[in-house]
């Protein structure tokens, strides 16, 4: 394998050989413009014979350019095997010398052309274009220059070396992106794709055709397919079109020896993330599927923020849908539960900041836990305050079924407090709980663009709230709605008809036990 500095003489070899390509390029379709505004010209006035003159620099502009075209081929083009510097320097020397003498042709040529043009009636259209070769050719000769001046070789080289330390491939071999199912019809490449997939770490799994990769991708899960497009049996067109129609997005590179641009675009479209010709490079089949891993890591990492944020089919709805997708559901029977830590917040004013936070966190971490225990779901916290429901986002069938799981949730709640209190070592009246619940219709979405948010709206909540803030410390407080939807399984205590603000003189009760 060539050493770096080698590595970074191809890559500027290369680099000035796509400098002077373009201004070739461009010199083939103005010595044309040429030509052909001079023998419009001639045709009006046959007898000038400055005509004749000018079109044997163009016949000259022709031949040099096309010399010029094949001589940078030469640029830099050593064998792998050769490491004779010197030898290489006199190669290039020779060269970029007949590029020069080339460019210098042209140039001449065309300002010939140029000065003779101007002193001919007819010539206004032949002297622009020629203008625009000897522009094309000082273009090149400049570029040139990179291989003529030694401080600007070495000063790009030395640009390019750093950049390429920024750059510099992992050595680790290992992705470790688990199980990669090959399909491919040829079974050497087959064979060659899978040592080297395997020699990433990775666990490739080989198939000869098109059916028996869809039948492992019925099958079971896969991290990666690497996909041939002409099959014995099929196209990969239809591999890519059974995971689009199942809504598989498990992540395809195609790895194939067709060329043309319109099928490897279509691969694409049809849900191919890369592709790559065959026989796969090593080099560029680790970066795709190093590529490919990072990118499964944030989509992982960002599945995760979502489903700690949203409630977990709500997540999954929200993930799956075009930008700008409403959620927005009706529900018949939701259970709200509302609590807050009662002088907790005076108390938070003595507390050092640190040690605040580890009580919250400890306490939140406490309640989180229970929460999942019971199957409800956090909708936010607010302060050291907690919104909690259950009957939706998965509706239900009525109002015991929704309260059930809450009442349970909310009897736990005040003796767990009272332990962590304890562990804590805080005062008694610094840590307790007072509960609020009610049932009944609420209306729950995602709200937010930038910053999104599940949450709940309507009476139900007010008067959950309402619950909560008329309750008692340690104890819970429900509706009478509460105790009518469980009262066969659940001990209430009756509490006066009492006015809660903003409702008026309602019946409301303490939730005690489990019958």
């Amino acid at each position: 394998m060539a050493d770096e500095r080698q590595v970074v003489r191809s890559v500027i070899f290369q680099y000035v050989r796509g400098r002077l390509e373009t201004p070739s390029t461009a010199i083939t379709q103005y010595v044309e413009l040429v030509s052909a505004a001079i023998e419009q010209a001639a045709s009006v006035a046959p007898e000038e014979e400055r005509f004749d003159v000018m079109r044997e620099p163009a016949n000259r502009i022709d031949r040099s350019n096309k010399e010029l075209a094949e001589a940078l081929v030469e640029i830099g083009n050593f064998d792998d095997d050769e490491s004779d510097e010197e030898i290489q320097a006199q190669d290039t020397a020779l060269t970029k010398e007949k590029i020069r003498g080339l460019l210098n042709v042209v140039r001449g040529s065309a300002d010939l052309i140029k000065r003779s043009a101007l002193k001919v009636s007819g010539g206004g259209k032949i002297a622009p274009a020629a203008e625009l070769i000897v522009n094309e050719a000082d273009r090149a000769l400049e570029v040139i220059g990179i291989l003529t001046d030694p401080g600007r070789f070495l000063d790009l080289e030395w640009t390019i070396r750093q950049d390429l330390d920024l750059a510099a491939p992992d050595r680790n071999e290992r992705i470790d992106l688990g199980r990669v199912l090959v399909i491919d019809s040829d079974p050497t490449m087959r064979d060659l794709t899978c040592k080297i997939v395997e020699g990433f770490g990775c666990d490739p799994h080989p198939v000869a055709s098109g059916e028996e990769g869809i039948t492992m991708l019925r099958r079971t899960t896969w991290n990666l397919v690497l996909l041939d497009l002409v099959l014995d049996d099929m196209t990969g067109f239809k591999v890519l079109e059974f995971l689009s129609d199942r809504g598989d997005d498990t992540p395809v590179i195609v790895v194939t020896s067709v060329q043309q641009h319109e099928l490897l675009g279509a691969s694409i479209r049809m849900g191919a993330r890369d592709f790559l010709q065959k026989p796969p490079s090593r080099t560029l089949l680790k970066a795709r599927i190093g590529s490919l891993f990072q990118r499964k890591q944030v989509k992982d990492r960002t599945q995760d923020l979502v489903h700690s944020i949203l409630p977990r089919d709500i997540a999954t709805r929200w993930m799956g849908m075009a930008s700008g997708g409403l959620i927005a559901d009706r529900y018949d029977h939701a259970a709200i539960l509302f609590s807050d830590l009662c002088g907790f917040t005076q108390m938070s004013a003595k507390l050092q900041p640190k040690r605040l936070v580890l009580i919250l966190n400890e306490v939140f971490d406490l309640i989180d836990k229970l929460i999942a225990d019971h199957g409800v779901e956090k909708i936010k916290t607010i302060g050291d305050a907690y919104m909690i429901a259950s009957g939706l986002p998965n509706s239900a069938p009525d109002a015991r079924a929704a309260v059930a799981p809450l009442a349970e949730l909310a009897l736990r709640l005040p003796d767990e407090i009272e332990k962590a209190r304890r562990r804590l070592r805080m005062p008694k009246d610094g840590l307790r709980i007072r509960i609020g619940i009610h049932v009944g219709p609420a209306v729950a979405g995602v709200i937010g663009d930038r910053t999104i948010a599940y949450d709940v709206w309507g009476d139900t909540v007010n008067v959950a709230s309402r619950m909560e803030s008329h309750g008692e410390p340690g104890r819970v407080h429900v509706s009478e709605a509460v105790k009518q939807a469980v009262a066969g399984d659940y001990v209430f205590e009756d509490r006066e008809p009492m006015e809660i603000k903003g409702l008026g003189l309602m019946r409301t009760h303490f939730l005690t036990h489990k019958r």
